[in-house]
């Protein structure tokens, strides 16, 4: 089950390994802008998903889950805060995007 709210705390996903998510339950924008009321993305939240060109992560989420965007290999994720303030950021969260970046002013 996917838990997709615009304006939700967290972005979640439950789902197998086996599965792509915009092969499975909905489709990604190309441009994805998490909401700034968000306080964590979950585990694989948005994991292969091909079609992503770019993710702006807000200075208001804490977590990041494991493999949350890995492998979405055409996509750059822009931090809107340095990696080292997050709470945690999961193993391989990043692994396979084609770039992660810091743009930290606002």
């Amino acid at each position: 089950m996917l838990k997709k709210k615009l304006g939700a705390e967290a972005i979640e996903r439950n789902w197998s390994y086996s599965k792509m998510i915009s092969a499975c339950y909905f489709k990604i924008p190309s441009i994805l802008t998490i909401p700034e009321s968000c306080r964590k993305i979950g585990v694989a939240a948005f994991c292969g998903s091909l079609e992503l060109k770019k993710a702006i992560i807000p200075k208001g989420v804490k977590y990041i889950g494991n493999y949350a965007f890995w492998d979405c290999s055409r996509a750059t994720i822009i931090l809107k805060k340095p990696e080292s303030e997050f709470k945690y950021v999961g193993s391989w969260a990043f692994d396979g995007c084609r770039h992660v970046k810091e743009e930290t002013g606002d």
